[in-house]
């Protein structure tokens, strides 16, 4: 299997982990047209990269809510100086938009 095909796979993987229901391996190594053990391969990957995954008593996994590589709510894309000029802009340029009011409360809660 190519590298790319791998990743993307175990891109899909942490999308699909992060599912309510979670997910079924026998059932993701079909839609992903790999051996089970594959996909455990994948779920140890992840597990050694830092991912919670945790199994539900129906056998269905899924990544458990604790894993900080898939909150940004402390990220910032932005720099403090980034945001003051965007803001600016937005403000001078586009004043009466409800979709730049809602930019603007984004890179407040930001920085």
């Amino acid at each position: 299997m190519s590298s790319l095909r791998t990743a993307k796979n175990i891109l899909e993987l942490i999308v699909r982990l992060q599912q309510p229901l979670g997910v079924d391996k026998k059932q993701i190594a079909e839609a992903f047209e790999v051996h089970p053990k594959t996909i455990r391969r994948y779920l140890t990957l992840l597990q050694e990269v830092g991912f919670e995954v945790a199994k539900h008593p129906s056998g269905r996994i899924y990544l458990s809510e604790n894993n900080p590589h898939l909150s940004f709510e402390h990220a910032s894309f932005f720099s403090q100086e980034e945001c003051l000029l965007i803001k600016e802009a937005l403000s001078h340029y586009l004043k009466d938009s409800r979709d730049v009011n809602k930019a603007l409360e984004k890179i407040r809660k930001a920085n």
